[in-house]
């Protein structure tokens, strides 16, 4: 998986993310975990991609505000591109009220398989255990390599 940040062409200047244990007024829970602020450009993001282009799906994630306490709910979508060119959208909503630690979410159907990136569209957030699959090589593709292998060797016993 390869995150970056995305500035989109004719933007100038662009945001960063960093990774953090937590500290000061930051989310605490003991481990890593990855924050993106989004100061100087409105149109930048972040993407969620394999770095082989191969599809993927995500099943959870750990959000919060990266203020803590948090004061307010801070919406975050993440935007889905299928390998055929399809789109699916996620949106979570941290609690706020003074949260100051993750909450657990989990992605809808549409996200479990067959994603070519996700685009993670909010000011700001905190992310911990993200927990993406990558499928195993499909029955037919098995199928095909014996059949390939079979043609093979019957080639090689004729010659």
């Amino acid at each position: 998986m390869l995150f970056q940040t995305v500035v989109p062409s004719g933007s100038t200047g662009y945001d960063d993310m960093g990774i953090t244990i937590g500290g000061g007024n930051t989310p605490r829970n003991g481990t890593p975990f990855m924050l993106w602020f989004r100061q100087y450009n409105p149109y930048d993001y972040v993407e969620l991609r394999l770095t082989t282009g191969s599809a993927f799906g995500l099943s959870v994630v750990q959000l919060a505000d990266p203020t803590a306490p948090s004061l307010s709910p801070v919406s975050i979508s993440f935007l889905g591109f299928k390998m055929d060119g399809t789109t699916v959208t996620n949106t979570f909503t941290t609690p706020g009220n003074g949260a100051t630690t993750f909450q657990s979410y989990q992605f809808g159907p549409g996200f479990a398989a067959d994603l070519a990136s996700v685009d993670i569209l909010a000011p700001r957030w905190a992310m911990d255990n993200l927990v993406f699959t990558v499928p195993e090589p499909s029955t037919v593709a098995l199928v095909v390599l014996g059949l390939l292998g079979l043609a093979k060797r019957r080639r090689a016993d004729h010659a």
